[in-house]
C-alpha cells in the first residue's frame, strides 16, 4: 500500500497535450504508475525515447533508458537534490529541467496551468531534437 505519491495530479491533461504533438501521436505516450510489474517498468523505460516526469522514486527506472535518450524533469523546490540529473548524466541522457513545474518535498505537484503545460510541451519538442528517434514518451 502506497500512502504518499508525489506527482502531477492532472497528468492525464499533460499526456493529452503531449499525445497531440504530431511527432508523437496518441499511442506513443504512456503513463508510468509504479504499480506495473518490475520487468514491465524496465521495458517501458528501455523503449522510451523521452522520459517526462516529476522528481520521485519512479525515476530510478532511468537506469533502463537507452543512451542518448532525453529526460525532462520537474524538480523539487528548492532544487537542491540533483540525484536524477546526476543519474541521467552518468547514463548519457540528455536532461531538460522545467523549473516552473516544481513541488516541495512533502507535497505533490498539484495541477498544472495552461502556461506550464505549454512550457512542458515546448521543452519536450526541444528534447525531441536531441533524441535519436521519436517514438515514445514516458510520464
Amino acid at each position: 500500500h502506497r500512502s504518499f505519491e508525489r506527482g502531477v495530479q492532472d497528468h492525464v491533461y499533460v499526456c493529452f497535450h503531449l499525445s497531440s504533438l504530431q511527432e508523437f501521436g496518441h499511442d506513443n505516450v504512456q503513463t508510468h504508475k509504479g504499480t506495473e510489474p518490475l520487468l514491465d517498468q524496465a521495458a517501458m523505460f528501455a523503449n522510451a525515447e523521452i522520459v517526462v516526469g516529476a522528481h520521485g522514486a519512479g525515476l530510478t527506472n532511468l537506469v533502463h533508458c537507452r543512451e542518448e535518450s532525453s529526460f525532462v524533469l520537474f524538480p523539487m523546490r528548492p532544487h537542491a537534490d540533483h540525484t536524477y540529473s546526476h543519474m541521467a548524466s552518468a547514463l548519457n541522457l540528455h536532461t531538460w529541467i522545467v523549473t516552473e513545474v516544481s513541488s516541495y518535498y512533502y507535497n505533490n505537484y498539484g495541477t498544472v496551468s495552461d502556461a506550464e503545460v505549454k512550457l512542458i510541451v515546448d521543452t519536450v519538442r526541444r528534447a525531441m531534437g536531441k533524441s535519436k528517434s521519436h517514438t515514445k514518451s514516458e510520464l
